[in-house]
């Protein structure tokens, strides 16, 4: 089975599934449509499962009943081989990558963040550094398109995370999609719409990919990652929605943890857990999360946590431009208004001094992370 066959289940019965199998019985689907929703809700799995239905061999088309087009591809054909494998001949596929020095080397970031996604269309591909979508990309495709497809064919090109997309190379995308070749679709993928030029959003259909429930991510990890139903639930409170969040949470979660390698997300999410959850709840989750035998890594938990909370302060003061953690300043944002300002909140940094004395005395590691957990439920509002 393929990984796209798995993981479309967590599309399956959604409003995007439904509005597309409406439009496509009725042969009313768009020419370009938008695909916005958070990270690793599966924005790349669904554009890909459409080109599938689109082009499957096997497809059925009768009966009364609405399409499940997640679901409706059969996998198996050559046209669904091929998609899921990204060697269609009439899909492409824009991405960003780093700026490459040559040839050769924007072969090997393609190749990367193929296999990434061949492994699993829920993984998020993170390169080091800035990147982008260069104009060469756009006019590559452009030049592809002036080809007719092949017979039978339903042409796709997907535009992913089209926000970052250079600020020269939107005008060849504005005039692809004015004027769309016959049987092609264009999808564009964003996690920022709003960062999405409005010449451009204002051409697609929108279609919101939504966060999943616990329940259902946690279904998910069960059946497809093997976790077990503890963890499974630990890992779907921690990933806010995103089963792709949830897959990455997991691999940091079961990889060695020592001092200087514990998940700086599972860090920032245990903290929020311990401001947002119930009591039991976040001591529940920080049981999961981190293996409390090792000293090492509670301690390490301990300094994030301590790091985060001056972002915090300093977010709270209105200097967002001074955080240390620029990749979680949005979410930082998000957390601030539930975190009481004042004496009380810069009053913890003593206890975390304390809760690092008593680990290297030898006080029980649970413990002291438990302590320090009710201090900073103290400075939670509610």
């Amino acid at each position: 089975m393929s990984p796209y066959q798995n993981e479309s289940s967590l599309l399956i019965d959604s409003f995007a599934d439904r509005a597309l199998g409406n439009a496509i019985a009725n042969e009313r689907l768009a020419s370009a449509l938008l695909f916005f929703g958070p990270d690793g809700v599966g924005k790349w799995l669904g554009a890909l499962s459409l080109a599938a239905y689109l082009n499957c061999a096997k497809r059925d088309d009768s009966g009364d009943e609405p399409k499940t087009v997640f679901g409706g591809f059969c996998g198996e054909c050559p046209a669904c081989r091929q998609i899921f494998s990204g060697t269609f001949p009439d899909l492409h596929l824009v991405f960003p990558t780093p700026t490459a020095k040559s040839q050769k080397e924007r072969n090997e970031f393609d190749s990367q963040f193929l296999l990434t996604k061949n492994e699993n269309p829920l993984n998020a591909v993170r390169w080091p550094g800035n990147s982008g979508i260069s104009i060469d990309r756009a006019r590559a495709v452009k030049s592809k398109l002036s080809r007719k497809p092949n017979p039978g064919a339903y042409r796709v090109v997907l535009f992913y995370q089209v926000e970052k997309m250079l600020a020269q190379a939107v005008d060849s995308l504005l005039r692809m999609i004015e004027e769309p070749p016959e049987n092609t679709l264009f999808i564009l993928s964003s996690s920022r719409p709003e960062a999405v030029i409005e010449t451009a959003r204002s051409r697609c259909q929108r279609l919101r990919f939504p966060t999943q429930s616990i329940e259902r991510i946690s279904s998910y990890l069960q059946d497809s990652v093997g976790l077990n139903a503890s963890r499974a639930e630990t890992v779907s409170r921690l990933a806010q929605g995103s089963p792709g969040r949830a897959l990455e949470i997991a691999n940091e979660m079961e990889a060695p943890q020592d001092d200087k390698a514990l998940s700086r997300e599972v860090g920032w999410l245990t903290l929020k857990a311990v401001f947002l959850e119930s009591g039991p709840s976040a001591l529940q989750i920080l049981s999961r999360s981190v293996d409390l035998r090792n000293r090492s890594a509670v301690e390490t938990l301990i300094s994030m946590w301590e790091d985060y909370l001056r972002d915090l302060i300093l977010i709270q003061q209105g200097l967002p431009a001074q955080v240390a953690n620029v990749d979680l300043a949005g979410d930082m944002q998000k957390l601030a208004p539930a975190v009481q300002a004042g004496p009380a909140l810069y009053a913890l940094f003593d206890k975390f001094t304390t809760s690092r004395v008593n680990l290297r005395q030898h006080v029980n590691a649970q413990l002291a992370l438990t302590d320090l957990s009710m201090a900073i439920r103290e400075v939670a509002r509610r």
